[in-house]
């Protein structure tokens, strides 16, 4: 089934730093060393960048639900990628995942929209954003949310979009716990507070979380009998 990271709406007020050189920009190395410090990899991802190419009709939306809808929603999907796939030259199969960024001009001068969606444990993330100057680093933090979704990785906030905790929380372990350094990449944003969080200004402040890192298979995930261990010492 197809997941949706909601669509999040940010006033042009908002202070959304634009990524620049020699910030962290995010790296998958240091998030990976730092969960599997003993067997991190030299680059526990490969990308590789296509477009900017045009397309001849927008990404297809997601219906109301019922099987019939899923049915047809991945057929267009598919239709649409292999589309897409064609115009960038993109050899479809030579890759374990695909996010599909589509940027537009903001429709209001007041605020920018980016919505994401992807299939669990599936093959393609779409991304779509309102590409106004001060929405990069927002917009690819959605990007690293679609991509890690394609590898297993759950949402960590609730129905209403808030982040839940401790899965929610880049640091988890951190005391005091709040304010939060980081906004976990499958949260919506960064917890400063019981209940409060911020959007993410920028991706020196994107991190995977201790939840996240077990689901996407960097750390092992614990047995019902170590659950019980650890509980039993507590």
């Amino acid at each position: 089934a197809a997941r949706c990271l909601p669509m999040t709406a940010v006033n042009v007020g908002d202070r959304i730093v634009v990524g620049r050189a020699g910030t962290r920009v995010f790296p998958p190395e240091a998030e990976h060393r730092k969960h599997a410090p003993g067997r991190a990899l030299a680059a526990p991802f490969r990308f590789e960048v296509f477009g900017i190419t045009g397309v001849a009709e927008p990404p297809p939306a997601i219906g109301d639900g019922g099987a019939w809808d899923a049915l047809t929603y991945a057929w267009r999907l598919r239709r649409w990628v292999a589309d897409v796939d064609a115009r960038a030259s993109v050899a479809g199969e030579a890759f374990d995942a695909r996010v599909y960024v589509v940027a537009r001009k903001p429709e209001s001068e007041v605020r920018s929209r980016v919505e994401g969606r992807s299939e669990h444990g599936g093959w393609v993330g779409l991304v779509e954003v309102e590409l106004a100057p001060d929405m990069a680093d927002l917009a690819l933090s959605v990007v690293a949310h679609e991509m890690l979704h394609t590898l297993g990785a759950e949402d960590h906030y609730d129905a209403a979009g808030a982040l839940r905790v401790p899965e929610g929380l880049a640091e988890p372990s951190r005391e005091p716990l709040y304010p939060q350094r980081f906004a976990e990449v499958m949260a919506r944003g960064r917890a400063i507070a019981v209940g409060r969080e911020t959007l993410l200004e920028s991706l020196e402040e994107l991190a995977v979380g201790p939840s996240t890192a077990r689901e996407i298979g960097w750390v092992p995930t614990e047995t019902g009998a170590e659950r019980q261990e650890t509980g039993n010492r507590k």
